[in-house]
């Protein structure tokens, strides 16, 4: 079995003392970590179910990092895709029926409705990755996921995320909640303590975070919680480069990313907005060799066509979107480029994140570009995912790399609208920015 690194280690034994909160930044490996803990807590016992609530995309993700890291041979995990139908054929339900019963259970968010009640084992751990799906403490997400952990009582409940806070201190109510109930009953409890309240003609806002009081949750968290940063654990990381290449004003980005292929090794990865340009930027581009990768595709063919461009050391054309959550093997690229800047950052930095992961198959250096503009928001851009990148090492700065990006279109007198424009001369209008992933 391949072995895990001295601080995954550490959070593995945290985990095995009860409910518990793993918050290691993305690509620091929560999913071996948590894998490896319900391995050694439940062993081999026939009698013990694991329960895996996820983004539908991450499922086939989850699937073989249980294999990898928990020594389970596939016939004991179930994926489930569906739920059960009247119009099912008996072979159909007969295979949904031994799926839903296997020792490790894998499903989606917006799936997990359907299935109250049909389990018919008592899950001894839940694992509920990426918890902050659950930041709304009214939402029927919510209050699905807390039934669920009512019917079955189960001994651990664990929640991961590596940008625990997407928007605002609120935020962590949802997830608290559902992990610490007894701590962390009420909601207006928690807001009045942690959050700012103002009125307004509608009645009380949650705006915010109360300053003064952020220590205190803090310090409230330390036994509860696991946070590792990239810069905290630099030395088991891959190296990751993240470099500006200024276009002088007369290349356009078509040209230059023409002149950055013609040097960069293979494989590569070029990253873009949308499906439509990533097939574009393919065929101006990608002969003989070219992989495009969209979200139109599942999560396996996804990581398949990543895999296969990596043997083949082709090209792969890809929506930022498609490979932002549940693709864990870019680390085998040592070189891509975003053709244009994003202007949510945080989506730039996810991506970043996955050229660089621990537990990967390999530990080569990774080169991230990024084209920019002298004297344009492009600059600005640039700075604010560095900023947002070192910003990641504070627990409660997720979120506010946005709004630095927000500010710095208005430094610049620009708007969001203003900036798609700008995009869409590049390839004369006839992109559909909606068309995102």
């Amino acid at each position: 079995m391949p072995q895990l690194y001295p601080f995954q280690l550490d959070a593995v034994e945290k985990l095995k003392t009860g409910n518990h909160l793993l918050a290691f930044e993305p690509g620091l490996g929560k999913t071996p970590t948590s894998v490896l803990a319900a391995t050694q807590l439940l062993g081999t016992s026939p009698t013990s179910y694991v329960l895996i609530v996820c983004p539908a995309m991450t499922r086939v993700n989850w699937r073989e990092e249980w294999i990898r890291w928990g020594a389970l041979e596939p016939h004991h995990i179930g994926v489930l895709h569906t739920g059960k139908r009247k119009s099912m054929s008996t072979k159909k339900l007969e295979e949904w029926s031994d799926n839903i019963g296997r020792r490790v259970i894998i499903t989606s968010y917006k799936l997990l409705d359907k299935f109250l009640g049909t389990f018919p084992n008592r899950f001894n751990i839940v694992i509920l990755d990426e918890i902050h799906h659950i930041k709304n403490h009214e939402s029927g997400l919510f209050k699905t996921v807390n039934k669920l952990l009512d019917d079955h009582a189960p001994d651990y409940v664990w929640g991961l995320s590596g940008t625990l806070i997407p928007n605002e201190v609120k935020d962590l109510y949802g997830p608290l909640k559902t992990l610490f109930p007894r701590l962390f009953p009420r909601f207006w409890d928690f807001a009045g303590k942690y959050c700012r309240l103002e009125k307004n003609e509608y009645g009380t806002a949650v705006v915010g975070a109360n300053m003064e009081n952020l220590p205190r949750l803090k310090e409230l968290l330390v036994p509860l919680s696991t946070r590792r940063t990239r810069a905290e654990v630099a030395e088991f990381l891959p190296r990751l480069q993240l470099i500006p290449l200024y276009l002088d004003q007369g290349l356009d980005r078509l040209n230059a990313l023409q002149e950055w292929l013609d040097d960069a090794p293979r494989p590569s990865i070029v990253l873009t907005h949308t499906r439509a340009q990533a097939h574009q930027l393919a065929e101006l581009y990608g002969r003989p060799l070219k992989f495009v990768v969209t979200g139109e595709q599942d999560t396996a063919t996804r990581l398949r066509l990543i895999d296969n461009a990596a043997k083949m050391r082709a090209i792969v054309f890809a929506t930022m979107h498609s490979v932002e959550e549940g693709i864990n093997n870019l680390a085998n690229y040592g070189s891509a480029i975003f053709f244009d800047l994003y202007w949510r950052p945080k989506t730039m930095v996810q991506v970043i994140g996955r050229f660089s992961r621990l537990n990967s198959a390999t530990d080569r250096s990774a080169q991230v570009h990024m084209f920019v503009r002298k004297n344009t928001v492009d600059e600005r851009i640039a700075a604010t995912l560095s900023e947002r990148i070192d910003a990641m090492n504070h627990l409660f700065k997720a979120g506010q790399g946005e709004q630095a990006f927000a500010d710095s279109l208005e430094y610049f007198g620009r708007t969001e609208e203003q900036f798609k424009e700008d995009l869409l001369k590049s390839f004369g209008g006839d992109i559909d920015l909606a068309d995102e992933y």
